[in-house]
Parts: C-alpha cells; structure tokens; sequence
C-alpha cells in the first residue's frame, strides 16, 4: 500500500461523518423518550454499519471478480482462437496424409505393373536365346544319322550355347570333383559306394546342380566313397611286394640249386631222339590250333552273313562251338602231356653207333 492510499484510509469521508453524525443524534433523542427503544435503535445502527462495509467489501469484491472474469473470458477467446487454428491445422494435415496415401497406393500398383512388364521382357528374352538352342537342336535332329561325329560337334555346340545362356543369368553349375569333401547345403548324398577315392569324400557326379546368385536351385547329386577299395588296394600292394619278395628269394635259390646241379652233372649227351619228337609233336599241336582258327574264323564270317533275327541262335552256336575248341585242346593239352613223357635213355654201342638192345631188357 502506497503513502496515498494509507491516507486516504486515514483521512474520513465527510460525508460519512455526517451521517454518522446525525445517526448518533436520533439515537440520543430515542434514548431520552425510551432508553430500550433507544438501545435497539443503537443495536441496529451498528448492524447496517457494518452491513454498509460488508457492501462495500462484496461491492470490491464483485468489481475484481468482473475484472478476473473479463479477463478469463479474453484468455478463453484467445485459447478458442488457437484451437480453431489448430483444428484447421489437423484438417489440413489429414487431408494431405490422405493425399500422400493416394498417391502411395498408385506408387506401389505402378510397381508392381513396372515389375511385371520387366518380367515379361526378361522372360522374353530368355525364351528368344532358349529357342535358338532348340532350333540348333532341331538341325541337329535333321541330320544325317550315319554322321556320329557330325552330331556329337552340333550337340557340343549347343551345349555350350545353352551354357552361355545360364552364364548370362548369373547361373553357375555346381559339379564337385571326386575326392572333394561333401557340402551339405550343397551337395545331396545319394548312396555309400566302395571306391578307390578317400572314405566320406566324393566319389562320382550323379546329376549337377545349380545356383544363381549364391542361390540354390538345385543340389548336386553325388555317390559318397566307403574307402573300401582303397584300403583293398593298399593290401593288395602290400601282397604284391610280399609276393615279390618271395619270388625274387625262390630266383636266387634256383639260381644256387642250378649252379650246383651244373658242377654236380655228368658230361652227358642228351638224345637227338628225344628233341625230335618233342619238336614234331609241337608242330603238330600248332596245326591243330590253326585249323581250329580258321574253322572258327569261317564260322564267325558265315554267321555275320546271315539276318539280324538269327543273331541269338548264331550265339548259341558259337557257344557251342568254343565249348568244343576247348575240350579238343584240353585233349590236344593231355595228349601233348602224354608225349611229353620223359623216354628212357639209349645208350649206343660205342664200336657201330647204333642202340643198344641190352639197354631196353
């Protein structure tokens, strides 16, 4: 409170103090006919006296309440504003997120129309350099069958062609050499097999497989290897060196049993009789052998001859006939066995050169 203001307080309002004034007069004057009458006049005074300041104070209080009031309202207006203000704001952001979802959707169908079309022109350019190969093949086809070579090169050629083409769409074969180790996100193991390439290892390509892009398309089929064979084999050379140890002893003890045979042998003079026979019965055994080739040789002509249909009894025949060649020379073999026997020795006389009958008693 102000210097001013707590003066005005002090200072009375004169006309306040006149009505004061006259308030008491009338009092006194009442009090002097009838003092009760007096008193409550006095009573009721004092209670609109301080009615007036309860006025006044209500008054005061009513004035700042309108002033709050108006103030409140004006806060109101401006709070309304705003929220006018941002409700067009919200209006206006919802009809452009209406809009961007609009144009999202046509976006995504523009897309999907763009990739289709490049699937198409992609399909159709694989199905342009698909149909040459099968036209190369079709020449192929056309060909003179006769010409094995001539289709074998056509058919390689279109092979590499057709690889070309998987190349071009970054597709890559997958064909594992035998012995490599098994992939398997790559390699599908088809059966256990007895092979001479180390166990759990690859042991043959059944069908290729394919990827593209690092992709799998297709798993390679493979045979995967026991290591049977392998370990066979290793016995096997290890019998081998065995058996050629062995040998090689039995050579230098042959070697040794000749050498003393020849120191322990007599000077003696083998029968001319005897090479003789052996040599005619050799070139008798030879003539048989050819004879029974050309026989068979004529034969085989003969049949070559004869209609395709007639093949499985031709066949038959020629079983026939080798059982046949090979009994004749198991006999020819026991017949030669027979002459091959060791004859007894003669001794000639040594005055005329001729046997000596004596030896045969």
């Amino acid at each position: 409170m102000t210097e001013d203001e707590g003066a005005e307080a002090v200072a009375p309002d004169p006309e306040e103090d006149v009505e004061l004034q006259i308030r008491e007069d009338l009092v006194a004057q009442v009090a002097d006919r009838d003092p009760e009458l007096g008193q409550e006049v006095k009573s009721l005074a004092e209670i609109a006296i301080q009615l007036n300041g309860a006025v006044d104070e209500l008054e005061d209080a009513l004035e700042s309440t309108q002033d709050e009031l108006a103030e409140t309202e004006a806060e109101l207006e401006d709070a309304r504003a705003d929220l006018d203000e941002r409700e067009a704001t919200i209006d206006d952001l919802e009809e452009r997120l209406k809009q961007k979802q609009a144009e999202f959707q046509n976006y995504k169908q523009r897309q999907e129309r763009e990739k289709e079309r490049i699937k198409e022109r992609a399909a159709e350019d694989l199905v342009e350099r698909l149909v040459e190969v099968r036209d190369n093949l079709l020449r192929a086809a056309d060909q003179d069958h006769d010409n094995v070579e001539s289709i074998r090169e056509g058919v390689e050629m279109t092979l590499k062609s057709f690889d070309r083409i998987l190349e071009d769409e970054n597709v890559s074969p997958i064909e594992p050499e035998p012995g490599a180790e098994v992939d398997p996100n790559k390699h599908e193991v088809m059966m256990r097999v007895d092979s001479d390439e180390p166990e759990g290892t690859v042991s043959e390509l059944y069908r290729p497989g394919y990827e593209i892009a690092d992709k799998l398309i297709q798993s390679a089929q493979v045979t995967v290897s026991t290591g049977a064979e392998a370990e066979a084999e290793e016995t096997d050379d290890t019998d081998d060196e065995d058996a050629e140890t062995d040998t090689e002893d039995g050579d230098v003890e042959e070697q040794d049993a000749e050498s003393a045979g020849d120191d322990a042998e007599p000077e003696d003079t083998e029968s001319d009789a005897e090479s003789e026979g052996a040599e005619a019965e050799g070139a008798e055994d030879d003539e048989r052998q050819e004879t029974d080739s050309e026989v068979d040789g004529e034969g085989d002509d003969a049949e070559r001859d004869e209609p395709a249909d007639d093949a499985e009894e031709d066949e038959a025949d020629d079983d026939e006939g080798q059982e046949e060649d090979v009994e004749g020379e198991e006999e020819e073999s026991d017949e030669d066995d027979e002459g091959d026997e060791p004859e007894e020795d003669v001794k000639a006389d040594p005055e005329t050169g001729e046997p000596d009958d004596d030896n045969d008693e």
